[in-house]
């Protein structure tokens, strides 16, 4: 905006006459005048209430000490003028200048101007034309006023300040119309240091019309910031600017800081219409008007808006940053808030300009129309966006008629939503750069939309979230880069469509969810199309053109009309499968005119496939590819080129699928390997069919409400020479009702041929997917071939191996054949039929027997056998001291007495070993804390376990004799038991009673002892069994009790220092639990009726014990190895029933385990006194198949 002012200066000899002439000033008031007569002047000052001062032309006014020409702290009613005269120094108030205040006309003035008081003028507040002021323009203090019914401050001509002009206070032009706060309005003018407004400061042009804070409208330059702390502020009612630069040049920025008010009421917060600005506009407070900033002019610099700063258009129409037919060298970069959410707002346009430097936001650009629009400009950097950018009723970011020269970017934090348009929409002839989306872009219209005459140069990326009537949308003669989606598109029409020639690749590895067509292609794609992704739509891809490098999916593509449609390609194509799926009414139309053909070495395809006559679908590769369900017609080769498996009528093998009809010229085999499956609905019809040596075709084959049901082969010609054939048994037909074994189920005419020639390698013994069935091929003699089978019982040999394993079969055996069993029952004999190995198979038996509770019953022997065990440990101690009873009444040779005792043994008649001394009464008492460590391996019949017990033991004795001694003791143990069959587990609670005696005569002894023992149990065991059984949790409690006799008989001889005691034992243990039903949902938990287990054995043994001294105290350390025979087969037993039907009966056995055992151990007795001992020992017993370890140590008192 540009203003022409006239003023007139006063002139005359006395300017007060004339004044009061016209009633301007009072007589009263002498003010002061200043002539050239008086040079040089001194200083001038008032400081008292005066009228005026003038200073006239010619005249020279010397400087204070202060550097001051001009002081007024008084008052000045009329007006302070300078008329081409020179002060030295500068001008200082302090006071009030009213009137028409300060006026400079053609003359210099030394110092600053400096207001610290009221400046206040009937026009301009300080006028200033064709002069120069050596210093600053500086209103300082809160309290300071500069202001003009008209203009605050206004330089014109050839005016120079040179040391910028700063506010603390508040300069302010007001009126009715062109009032402005600070302006430059001459051509001339040069400001240096700039426009600073301090915290406090306000810069204002109150009007009713057409007022600016700062009016840059005509000058040269301003050398410096314009920096604004304060208010900057501007009304009108129709036109309002905050700061205004119409020409010249503004050598450095404009800055708007933290706090910061610059806001016009009804016009544009910063407006740079013309002339060049040097550095940036910095903004951290607040721009505000109809429009924020408009630029018209050059920004030699960027704009930058701060995550503190707001750029806020108000207006109808209003534009937040606006640059038309401008230029900004270095971009724009938004951290904050651009804003224009009036109607019909746009918060950043760029229009017929040049702009370079690009657009970054990480804040937030929102609109009520277009959020950012490049209209017809030259663009050079780029948009990235990682804040957000949203309009409410029109696109995000629009550009049109503009060639981009730099990528678009949406980082993974940027949101782009678009109301009532596109996320990103561009139109022009070239774009060069890569289009990236991290982020989210959600729009009414389209998410990415490009439309080029000329070349899209660069790869357009999708890694985050696109929403839109078609997500993305490229439409160009020449794209020249690679089309990817790794995120999700979600539209109401197309996920992708690409119109023109594409010289990379498309690529989808997200997800694509539409309503019309996932990917539609028209065009020339020089690369390839693949999805590995999901696709979700009414078509999912659509080619109209041609895809040179080919298709290929290995994800899924979900359609409710069309899978792949080629109906409108311009060449054949190859479609390939290597895993994923296709699923629609129709997978794949390939009724075009050209050859294509379809090869699937993984996944599923589903839904009729069309082709015209020439096309080819079919199976590569030594994967598994099913073609699941539908129709195919119109198909050349149908063949399996691969060692894979080709499933025919089901998603895979073993599954009872919907079948296929297929219709094709032929299906070959490659004789090195081919597998076909059909399933038993699917039926092809051919002109030949060939299999060969490797080949195998295997029919499913099942039992629907009793008749015979297989897959169908029709050809007028088939070759099976030395191929192999199979049967898949259905499992869930051949569980539901009883199958004989004595009868065959025969599947007539699997294979009919016009022309048959060969037969199958494996004639006599086809495959079949079950061990319980085995069947051969028949040849009727007219083309057809047959497959006879015939089914093997659950407990047959061929099949189960164990004891458990045969018992269990030949239960379900029963329970089959008499049929009307339980569902759960009926889930069972499906997963036994399912398996496909023996070993899987007796797998299944063995998890149904609940041997656990056997090896339970097992391991409670052990545990008896174990605290036997300890019992002996203290007959041995027993024979080292039957004499004892003689050395109690000579303390301190007792030891030694024992020594001599045992060399005599023979001659005198006396019984024992080296050994520690019984008291004179002939009682001991002792106790022993133990811990065992059991374990089993799993074998055949039941599953391994690790049995860890601990506990304790007390007992009494008493020496009839110097050779007879009885006792008793009674323990107590807890076990717990992890069986390797995981997570199964038990926990045993017992006590044990045990009585014990001894008897010596000569250098031999017999020892015997009984035991009777309580156990309280329980079991937890996982019964896991494939589907459709299952797996289920089982348990139990019950009680158990065991009772054992066992007899030693011994010797001991004397060799130096060492007693050797040869031994012979034999020990029987019997256990038996109480019946109980297993606490389970599985009718294939049981029922046991009751469990007993047995062992009897002999241990031939040889032990050596003596005494030495440790230190004071005797120890008599002792070492036994020996030799365990079982004779008993089976530890434990039981029989029991499955909950669904306990009628039948079945016996269970315990893991088997190796007859011989070595049997180990070592201990040391210390006497610590006459009187009490303490003792450890380790007893060990260990074969192939089990081992048991047992640690325990005690103490015993005599007297």
């Amino acid at each position: 905006m540009i203003r022409i002012r006239s003023k007139k200066l006063l002139s005359g000899v006395s300017t007060l006459a004339v004044m009061a002439a016209f009633g301007a000033a009072d007589p009263a008031l002498a003010g002061q005048t200043i002539t050239a007569a008086g040079n040089p002047n001194p200083p001038v000052t008032n400081t008292v209430s005066d009228d005026f001062i003038d200073i006239q032309a010619g005249s020279l006014v010397l400087a204070d000490t202060g550097g001051v020409s001009l002081f007024n702290s008084g008052t000045l009613t009329s007006f302070v003028n300078i008329t081409n005269a020179t002060l030295n120094g500068g001008i200082s108030n302090t006071g009030s200048i009213t009137g028409s205040a300060i006026n400079i006309v053609g003359s210099s003035i030394g110092g600053a101007i400096s207001n610290t008081g009221l400046i206040e003028g009937g026009t301009e507040g300080i006028f200033i034309n064709n002069s120069i002021i050596n210093g600053a323009i500086s209103n300082s203090g809160t309290a300071a006023i500069i202001q003009g019914q008209t203009d605050g401050i206004l330089l014109t001509g050839n005016s120079i300040v040179t040391g910028g002009i700063t506010n603390e206070g508040t300069i302010i032009g007001f009126g009715t119309n062109n009032a402005d706060g600070i302006a430059f309005e001459g051509a001339g003018v040069v400001v240096i240091g700039g426009i600073t407004n301090a915290s406090t400061g306000t810069i204002q042009a109150l009007v009713s019309d057409d007022g600016v804070a700062i009016n840059l409208s005509s000058f040269t330059a301003l050398v410096g910031d314009i920096d604004n702390s304060g208010r900057i502020l501007s009304s009108g009612a129709t036109t309002s600017i905050g700061i205004n630069m119409q020409t010249g040049v503004l050598a450095g920025s404009i800055i708007n800081r933290e706090g910061g008010r610059i806001v016009a009421t009804s016009g544009t917060g910063i407006n740079i219409a013309g002339g060049t600005v040097t550095g940036n506009i910095d903004n951290s407070g607040t721009i505000r008007g109809d429009n924020g900033v408009l630029i018209g002019g050059v920004l030699a610099g960027s704009i930058v808006n701060q995550s503190t700063g707001s750029i806020i258009a108000d207006g109808v129409g209003g534009i937040g940053v606006g640059l038309n037919g401008g230029t900004i060298a270095q971009g724009l970069d938004n951290q904050g808030v651009i804003s224009a959410t009036n109607t019909s707002g746009i918060a950043i346009s760029i229009a017929g300009a040049t702009f370079s430097g690009g657009i970054s936001n990480t804040g937030t650009i929102q609109a009520s129309n277009t959020a950012i629009l490049i209209n017809g400009a030259t663009f050079t950097g780029g948009i990235t966006n990682s804040g957000v950018v949203t309009s409410a009723n029109s696109s995000g970011i629009a550009v049109f008629g503009t060639d981009l020269n730099g990528d678009f970017v949406n980082d993974a934090d940027g949101l782009i939503n678009a109301g009532n348009g596109a996320g990103f929409s561009w139109t022009g002839t070239d774009f060069t750069g890569s289009v990236l989306n991290d982020g989210a872009i959600t729009a009414f219209n389209q998410g990415i939309i490009m439309l080029g005459t000329g070349t899209i140069t660069g790869d357009i990326t999708n890694n985050g979230d696109i929403t839109g009537s078609t997500a993305i949308a490229l439409i160009a003669p020449l794209i020249d880069g690679s089309v990817t989606n790794t995120g999700n598109l979600t539209a109401t029409a197309n996920g992708i469509t690409l119109n023109g020639t594409i010289t990379g690749d498309v690529t989808n590895d997200g997800n694509i969810a539409v309503g019309a067509t996932g990917i539609f292609l028209s065009g020339l794609v020089q690369g390839a199309l693949s999805n590995g992704g999901d696709i979700t739509a009414g078509t999912g891809l659509n080619i109209t053109g041609q895809v040179v490098g080919g298709i290929s999916n290995s994800g899924n593509i979900l359609a409710t009309n069309l899978g792949i449609n080629l109906s409108g390609a311009t060449a054949g194509h190859t479609i390939t499968q290597t895993a994923g799926s296709i699923a629609a009414p129709t997978a794949l139309f390939m009724v075009n005119g050209d050859v294509d053909t379809f090869i699937g070495s993984g996944g599923v395809v589903g839904g009729n496939i069309n082709g015209d006559t020439t096309d080819s679908f079919g199976a590569a590769g030594s994967g598994t590819f099913a073609y699941s369900n539908g129709t195919a017609t119109g198909i050349f080769h149908f063949d399996n080129d691969g060692t894979g498996l080709f499933v025919l009528g089901s998603s895979a093998r073993g599954i009872d699928g919907a079948g296929v009809t297929v219709t094709a010229d032929h299906m070959y085999g490659n004789g090195v390997g081919a597998q076909f499956y059909l399933d038993d609905d699917t039926t092809i019809t051919l002109n030949d069919f060939n299999v060969g040596t490797g080949d195998l075709i295997e029919f499913h084959v099942s039992l629907p409400a009793g008749v015979e049901d297989a897959g169908f082969i029709s050809t007028a010609a088939g070759t099976i020479t030395g191929a192999n054939v199979g049967a898949f048994i259905d499992p869930a037909t051949m569980a539901a009702a009883p199958i004989p074994t004595t009868s065959a189920l025969v599947y007539n005419n699997v294979i009919s041929a016009g022309a048959l020639t060969g037969t199958f390698a494996n004639s006599g013994t086809i495959l079949t997917s079950s061990p319980f069935f085995t069947g051969f091929a028949q040849y009727d003699g007219d083309g057809t071939v047959d497959l006879i089978l015939n089914r093997l019982a659950f407990g047959d040999v061929l099949v189960a191996e164990s004891h458990n394993q045969i018992a269990v079969g030949n239960a379900l055996e029963t329970i089959y054949t008499a049929g009307g069993y339980s569902g759960d029952l009926q889930d069972v004999f499906e997963a036994l039929f399912d398996a496909a190995t023996t070993a899987e198979v007796q797998a299944m038996l063995i998890e149904l027997s609940g041997s656990q509770h056997a090896q339970v019953g097992q391991a409670v022997n052990n545990l008896t056998n174990s605290i036997n065990g300890m019992v002996r440990e203290r007959l041995d101690s027993v024979l080292i001291s039957q004499d004892g009873v003689r050395w109690s009444g000579t303390p301190g040779q007792q030891y030694a007495q024992a020594v001599a005792v045992a060399s005599d043994a023979a001659s005198s008649g006396l019984r024992g070993s080296q050994g520690m001394t019984r008291g004179a009464s002939g009682w001991s008492v002792w106790g022993r804390a133990f811990e065992n460590e059991n374990n089993v391996d799993t074998d055949a019949d039941a599953s391994g376990y690790d049995h860890d017990s601990q506990g304790g033991i007390v007992g009494v004795d008493y020496a009839l004799s110097p050779n007879e001694t009885i006792g008793a003791s009674i323990a107590y143990a807890t076990s717990d038991m992890w069986f390797d069959a995981s997570p199964d587990t038990a926990d045993i609670e017992s006590w044990q009673a045990n009585v014990f005696g001894s008897y010596g005569f000569g250098r031999f002894y017999v020892d015997a002892q009984g035991s009777y023992a309580w156990h309280d149990i329980g079991t937890l065991r996982s019964i896991d069994l494939p589907a459709p059984a299952g797996s289920d949790i089982a348990t139990a409690g019950y009680d158990a009790s065991s009772w054992s006799v066992n007899g030693e008989l011994g010797a001991i001889w004397r060799l130096g220092r060492v007693n050797v005691q040869p031994s012979l034992a034999v020990a029987y243990i019997d256990s038996s639990a109480s019946g109980f039903t297993e606490t389970s949902p599985a009718g294939y938990a049981l029922i046991v009726s009751g469990a007993e287990g047995q062992s009897l054995s002999t241990t031939l043994a040889l032990r050596a014990s003596g005494q030495w001294m440790m230190a004071k105290t005797p120890v008599v350390p002792d070492f036994k190895i020996g030799w365990r025979h079982e004779y008993l087969d089976d530890n434990a037993t039981f029989d029991a029933a499955f909950i669904d039907d306990p009628s039948v009966v079945m016996s269970i056995v315990s893991s088997q385990v190796k007859a011989d055992s070595l049997v180990v151990s070592s201990g040391a007795t210390f006497g610590v006194t006459k009187n009490f001992e303490v003792f450890f020992d380790v007893n060990g017993q260990y074969n192939a198949d089990a081992s048991l370890t047992n640690a325990s140590g005690g103490v015993r008192v005599t007297w």
